[in-house]
């Protein structure tokens, strides 16, 4: 194989992994919003000041973590561009 095309697959497999972090961070921010809704639900009212924080909490750093693996996506995706 030549290095360009070893190179082109290294990166199709880093942009792969990089699509199944930002799925799996999608799903977190799905799981934090339920939590978020179920927060308005089930708690009392002592309660519903934590499961509010943790709820945004997790939401917060779904998207931060999101944010970042699209990020790094984008920059693959250019990287593959400019082979």
């Amino acid at each position: 194989m030549k290095k360009q095309e070893l190179i082109k697959n290294r990166l199709d497999l880093e942009y792969n992994h990089e699509s199944h972090k930002a799925n799996s961070f999608l799903a977190f921010m799905t799981t934090g919003l339920l939590g978020f809704i179920a927060s308005f639900i089930w708690l009392k009212e002592s309660s519903f000041v934590v499961g509010f924080a943790i709820a945004l909490f997790v939401i917060g750093i779904s998207l931060v973590a999101y944010y970042n693996c699209s990020k790094r996506m984008k920059n693959i995706l250019s990287q593959i561009e400019n082979l």
